[in-house]
């Protein structure tokens, strides 16, 4: 999908001078008090990144919450613990494929001369 189809999406305030810092980085705050919300708005936009009112795990790279809870928290950390559980199978996999790549090389005769 693209994310310049989503209408939730304020594009408004970003800068194109090489300074986009949080570029590719798009936010979703929630619980947050209004004043707090609105400051952290103007500075991610402030250094390119995107703000989006509602969340939508397929375009939000960052969500900042009042508090560790609720189902957009939990929502996160199972897609983290996925994320994570994946990683951890990929890096067993690869050290194992490394172990016996090492373990063969060591049974290989000696090319050493006499």
């Amino acid at each position: 999908s693209n994310s310049s189809a989503n209408p939730d999406l304020d594009r408004s305030n970003l800068r194109k001078n090489g300074d986009d810092v949080l570029d590719g980085v798009v936010v979703c705050l929630s619980g947050l008090e209004p004043d707090l919300k609105n400051r952290l708005h103007d500075t991610v936009t402030s250094l390119g990144g995107t703000f989006l009112r509602q969340f939508n795990p397929e375009f939000v790279t960052h969500l900042v919450l009042d508090e560790p809870m609720g189902p957009k928290y939990e929502f996160v950390m199972n897609c983290k613990k996925m994320a994570w559980e994946e990683e951890r199978a990929r890096w067993a996999r690869e050290t194992m494929a490394e172990e016996t790549s090492a373990s063969a090389l060591t049974k290989l005769p000696s090319t050493k001369a006499s």
